[in-house]
């Protein structure tokens, strides 16, 4: 799980959370309907609403 981490951060640095949320917003985990970029790009749009 670590290593998805690491490229899910590496993916992210240095882009504006917009950017981010939409290029990990809607990917898959095999069958499963979400997935860790996923999750991350679910709560950036909710630490939006709260800025």
């Amino acid at each position: 799980m670590q290593e998805i981490q690491y490229g899910v951060s590496r993916l992210a640095e240095g882009r504006k959370i917009d950017e981010v949320i939409k290029l990990l917003k809607g990917i898959p985990c095999g069958a499963k309907p979400t997935s860790c970029p996923d999750q991350l790009a679910i709560a950036l749009e909710e630490i939006k609403t709260q800025i």
